[in-house]
C-alpha cells in the first residue's frame, strides 16, 4: 500500500493491480460500495460486525469463540507483551529470567492451541452444516480427521521419569 500511495510502484505493477481490482469489483460486486462518487470495499456483513454476528448466533459458544480468537489475534497483530516486558524486567539471577521466559512460552503455546481448537471447531461445524453443497465433500473424512486434529493440538502429557536408583 505504501508504494502505491506514494507513487513508488512501477507503472506496470500499478496497471496489473488496477486490472486485478477491476476484476475483483466485477466478481464481488455485492461487496463494493460507492459513496459520494468514491468506491470502497464493504467492511461488514449485512451492516453487522463479526462481534454482532457472533452475539446474534444461536450457538451459545460463538460469542466466546469470537472473544478468545479476537483477543489472541489482536495480541499477535499488535505485538504481544513479552517483547516489551522482558526487556524492562530486572532479574537477580539468570535462572529467574529463564523461569519467567519458560512460563511466558507455555502461556503463549496454550493460547495458540486454544485459538487453533476454537477455529477448527468452527470450521468443522461449517463443514457439517454446509459441506454437502461443496464438490467432493466427504463427511466421513471430516469425522475421521477431527480426532487426529485434537491429538495434534492437545497432545497428552508425557509422564515424568521416576527417581534414579
Amino acid at each position: 500500500m505504501y508504494n502505491i500511495e506514494t507513487g513508488r510502484l512501477p507503472p506496470t505493477e500499478r496497471q496489473r493491480i488496477a486490472e486485478a481490482d477491476k476484476r475483483a469489483r466485477g466478481a464481488f460486486a455485492i461487496f463494493w460500495r460507492t459513496k459520494k462518487s468514491r468506491g470502497h470495499w464493504q467492511k461488514t456483513w449485512c451492516g453487522k460486525t463479526v462481534r454482532d454476528l457472533s452475539e446474534a448466533s444461536k450457538n451459545p459458544m460463538r460469542a466466546r469463540q469470537y472473544e478468545t480468537i479476537y483477543a489472541h489475534a489482536s495480541a499477535i497483530a499488535h505485538g504481544g507483551p513479552t517483547s516489551v516486558t522482558s526487556s524492562s524486567t530486572y532479574y537477580d539471577e539468570e535462572e529467574a529470567e529463564d523461569t519467567w521466559i519458560g512460563r511466558m512460552n507455555r502461556s503463549e503455546e496454550h493460547g495458540l492451541r486454544l485459538v487453533a481448537t476454537l477455529s477448527s471447531l468452527f470450521l468443522f461445524e461449517l463443514l457439517v452444516l454446509v459441506g454437502d453443497r461443496l464438490p467432493d465433500y466427504d463427511a466421513g473424512w471430516v469425522l475421521e480427521t477431527f480426532p487426529r486434529l485434537v491429538e495434534i493440538m492437545w497432545p497428552r502429557p508425557v509422564a515424568a521419569p521416576g527417581p534414579r536408583a
